[in-house]
């Protein structure tokens, strides 16, 4: 029974013969290696390491809340409702739908709406445009899509014409950081400039302080979203700076995206400031498209029950003009050209453009 037993027992130096001979563990560890492992599996080593750890990160925390003065960052939802959301264009201004006028009114009326697109400081190509397309302003109303400043040479003289020719505008992310500057440096709370800032930071904060009180009220009054109206062969017309999220209501759009947004994110479906993604305006034409086709039949004017929507923002696919969707900013400051949608009575709709010098070579 003992002798049974015994057979099934290991031997110790058996099985330290048998692993001396596995070809598959023909190598030892360099002591250097097997000293360190014995040392970080060690308990007191790691509990240093975890003290030091969360050193680090309280370091970290106090440096970002204490030390380090607040900057441009990400708006909460309590800094964003200082900002106008929606204002409606005074029905004036909107082009006439000719099919209910008699023949003395048509010939009378000559309503237009000239919109812009970024001007990006950009006064004596701005100049031109209105030249171009014979701006008066008896007639016409004149609107901007946002960032009618910054990274151009006259920023301030764009909100002087502006003034001047009664336009309206919409909040561009450019009007937005630049506001949000002046508001910081007027409350203390804007960094002090180093070294380690940019000549983009730097122009940024020239900007913001060389605004009269009266350009920087005229700018927080823009709205982030312009509402025109019903136009005639175009629906209900509304100007954004950078696009709307397809499926929400106005009232309802996140402003911040409504500032910054050009694509919609492949996973969660929210707008993105990204270029890689869905393109929005794809998406939001695509929509309304259905929406006309499916009251083409049963409804009286089923063009009256979509949105058109006109925005700027992303240069990088420039001019981009579709049934519900006007996109105009064609990177005027990077040497492309500065747009105007022209909408007359009857909802008669045309581009006008001019060439632009590149000034970022300036």
């Amino acid at each position: 029974m003992n002798t049974a037993r015994e057979g099934w027992k290991s031997d110790p130096r058996g099985d330290a013969q048998q692993a001396s001979n596995s070809p598959t563990d023909n190598t030892e560890s360099p002591r250097w290696l097997q000293t360190a492992y014995s040392a970080a599996s060690a308990p007191r080593f790691r509990r240093y390491a975890l003290i030091y750890l969360a050193l680090l990160i309280l370091a970290w925390i106090g440096w970002r809340l204490l030390l380090h003065p607040p900057r441009l960052q990400e708006r909460t939802s309590s800094e964003l409702d200082d900002l106008i959301r929606i204002r409606t264009l005074d029905p004036q201004f909107v082009p006439s739908d000719l099919a209910n006028l008699d023949a003395d009114t048509k010939s009378q009326s000559q309503k237009r709406l000239i919109i812009v697109g970024d001007v990006h400081g950009c006064r004596d190509e701005l100049v031109r445009l209105l030249e171009k397309v014979a701006f008066k302003q008896a007639n016409d109303h004149l609107i901007f899509v946002g960032d009618m400043i910054s990274k151009g040479p006259d920023s301030k003289g764009v909100v002087d014409l502006a003034r001047q020719c009664s336009a309206s505008s919409v909040r561009g992310n450019h009007e937005d950081r630049i506001l949000r500057l002046r508001r910081m440096a007027k409350t203390g709370t804007l960094a002090t400039p180093s070294g380690k800032d940019s000549s983009k930071e730097r122009a940024e904060r020239a900007l913001a302080s060389s605004l009269s009180d009266e350009q920087v009220q005229w700018l927080e009054a823009c709205p982030v979203i312009l509402d025109i109206g019903q136009v005639p062969g175009m629906g209900r017309v509304v100007v954004v700076h950078a696009g709307l999220d397809p499926g929400v209501e106005l009232e309802e759009q996140d402003l911040l995206s409504v500032m910054t947004m050009r694509t919609l994110d492949p996973d969660t479906n929210l707008p993105s400031p990204k270029k890689k993604g869905v393109k929005w305006a794809e998406v939001f034409d695509k929509q309304q498209s259905a929406l006309y086709s499916s009251l083409e039949s049963s409804a009286e004017d089923p063009r009256s029950k979509t949105v058109t929507v006109v925005y700027g923002h992303d240069a990088s696919s420039s001019l981009s003009i579709r049934t519900f969707t006007k996109g105009l900013d064609s990177g005027c400051v990077n040497g492309g050209e500065l747009t105007a949608l022209v909408i007359g009575d009857g909802g008669k709709q045309s581009i006008v453009q001019v060439s632009c010098r590149d000034y970022r070579k300036s």
